[in-house]
């Protein structure tokens, strides 16, 4: 994930969607019986750098309209200490 670029929102019009959104992980250490998520992207949860995270909400920003914006993830909490230091960098 760490080599994952920034999607390039300049290129998409924002007039036309009513959310946007940012992956943040792949992979869960979880193993619920009705999940395939360990099936195809394994049970070691990888995570983009908090840089990389900021760069994508800014990159948002910056193309235009702001509307809502989801973290779709496989498991968000899935490294705790990862999300426990990008949370306060999100807020400020």
């Amino acid at each position: 994930m760490t080599t994952s670029p920034t999607p390039r929102w300049d290129l998409v019009d924002p007039s036309r969607y009513g959310a946007r959104s940012v992956q943040y992980s792949r992979g869960c250490p979880f193993s619920c019986e009705f999940c395939d998520i360990i099936e195809m992207f394994g049970r070691v949860p990888r995570v983009k750098t908090t840089a990389q995270v900021l760069g994508e909400l800014e990159a948002l920003r910056a193309s235009g309209p702001r509307g809502s914006v989801f973290f779709v993830d496989d498991n968000f909490i899935g490294s705790r200490r990862a999300v426990k230091a990008l949370l306060p960098e999100i807020t400020r």
